[in-house]
């Protein structure tokens, strides 16, 4: 089972403040949304990163689901980098 971790995806430190967050997300999908690939159609890895990215944010920006990540991540292996070998 491949684990997403949302700080990677929005690239930010896990003490990150909520605005910081706020604003990686807003330049992330200003960067990545389907409505400024002006001229190129939208393929299935761009449209895989955007629903990644919404994801991170949508679990980063609540307070209870940030924490409950945050503990869990604790007691687990770290992630492994995409195409490694276990």
């Amino acid at each position: 089972m491949e684990r997403r971790d949302p700080y990677r995806i929005l690239h930010v430190d896990p003490e990150a403040d909520p605005d910081v967050i706020r604003a990686a997300y807003r330049v992330l999908a200003r960067k990545l949304h389907p409505d400024g690939r002006i001229g190129s159609p939208l393929d299935a890895a761009a449209e895989r990163r955007m629903a990644d990215l919404n994801w991170a944010y949508a679990l980063l920006r609540n307070a209870e689901a940030r924490a409950a990540f945050d503990i869990g991540r604790r007691y687990r292996a770290p992630a492994a980098p995409a195409g490694a070998r276990s």
